[in-house]
């Protein structure tokens, strides 16, 4: 079979997934989530991005999470919680009529891999000075 009929067949979204996510967080559904994050981070800077004080966030409703990933909404809100509890994700409600945001810290994502705490950070860095 083909790619293209492949793609006809199951459609041509595909979610790339980063097993490294899934080892520090402990949460497959996390790291799919954060996988799919990743994407759409990266394509707010450009476009569609909600600028919230300085940093820009992507809004997602838990519908398109659903077709993107097939997490369902129990499934999202726990790996909302997973993602949360690591310190590198943030969520946002703004907009008018309100949206959920969502923001990625790559620097304190970067830290959870190496297995720094934000700690450990924050000294490092008062020492650097």
């Amino acid at each position: 079979m083909t790619k293209d009929e492949i793609q006809s067949i199951f459609g041509s979204r595909i979610v790339s997934f980063h097993a490294v996510f899934a080892k520090a967080i402990g949460s497959v559904p996390a790291a799919v989530m954060l996988s799919q994050a990743f994407f759409w981070q990266e394509k707010a800077k450009h476009k569609d991005g909600v600028k919230i004080g300085e940093e820009i966030f992507f809004s997602k409703t838990g519908e398109e999470w659903y077709e993107e990933t097939g997490l369902t909404e129990s499934q999202q809100l726990t790996a909302r919680k997973h993602l949360l509890s690591a310190g590198f994700w943030a969520e946002k409600r703004a907009g008018m009529p309100a949206k959920m945001c969502y923001r990625i810290d790559v620097d304190l994502l970067v830290a959870v891999k190496y297995g720094d705490t934000i700690k450990e950070r924050e000294l490092k860095e008062s020492f650097e000075k």
